[in-house]
């Protein structure tokens, strides 16, 4: 069973992923999206994670590698094999 936290973050990575019109989501898109769990983000900080920064590079990232559909249809955004292999 995924915690109610975990199912939040992956709708909003999942929102977010389809709204960039991206082909894919992706791990990245995850972690990008557990930056705003509370929980999640306090486990990174206490490993000494600059949230930040690991916002902004993850941002970045996903941006410059990740395809985008083109066109105005709804996109249907796949998980990735390692985004599968994660959850």
């Amino acid at each position: 069973m995924i915690a109610q936290e975990l199912e939040v973050s992956l709708h909003m990575a999942f929102v977010e992923a389809r709204q960039q019109r991206h082909e894919f989501i992706t791990v990245e898109h995850l972690l990008l999206a557990l930056l705003d769990n509370p929980s999640a983000a306090e486990v990174l900080r206490a490993c000494s994670a600059n949230i930040d920064d690991l916002r902004k590079s993850l941002s970045n990232f996903i941006k410059d590698n990740t395809p985008q559909v083109a066109g105005t249809d709804e996109v249907d955004t796949q998980p990735t094999l390692g985004f599968q292999r994660v959850i």
